[in-house]
């Protein structure tokens, strides 16, 4: 099982919180109807209700050994292919973390599992993230 693993992004200040901050943020963590996941909702950071946006680790790596997170964009780099852009979603109706290609060939979506089925983890490579880089998304037709 992979370990549960988020990281903050301000929306106020655009940045991401340190450790200290993380303190200071109040949690109300809501089970699902088995009991078995949840959702993060009202983080309040210093009095600011529903500043922080909760990002997921999806329990990899990449060929850098970099956390992967949800909203961080990733070159997949297929052997003898030119690389492909794709950003890192979590599908609620799939339950499962996944690939939607931004540009080159990948514009689907696929998940992680069955992409790693096919290809090792050392061709994805983080190249960024939605918050920081949004200017990467805007490819994707």
């Amino acid at each position: 099982m992979r370990p549960l693993k988020f990281r903050a992004w301000d929306k106020k200040k655009f940045q991401w919180l340190s450790c200290d901050e993380y303190s200071k943020i109040t949690l109300n963590p809501i089970l699902d109807r088995w009991g078995n996941g949840f959702e993060l909702h009202d983080a309040i950071v210093e009095g600011g209700e529903g500043d922080i946006e909760w990002i997921q680790f999806t329990g990899l790596h990449d060929k850098n050994g970099k956390e992967i997170y949800e909203g961080d964009i990733v070159n997949l780099i297929p052997d003898g292919y030119t690389p492909y852009a794709n950003e890192v979603i979590y599908d609620p109706t799939m339950c499962a973390f996944g690939f939607l290609g931004i540009r080159g060939v990948g514009k689907g979506w696929i998940s992680i599992d069955k992409f790693l089925s096919n290809a090792p983890i050392s061709q994805i490579e983080i190249i960024g993230n939605t918050r920081e880089n949004p200017e990467l998304r805007k490819e994707r037709k």
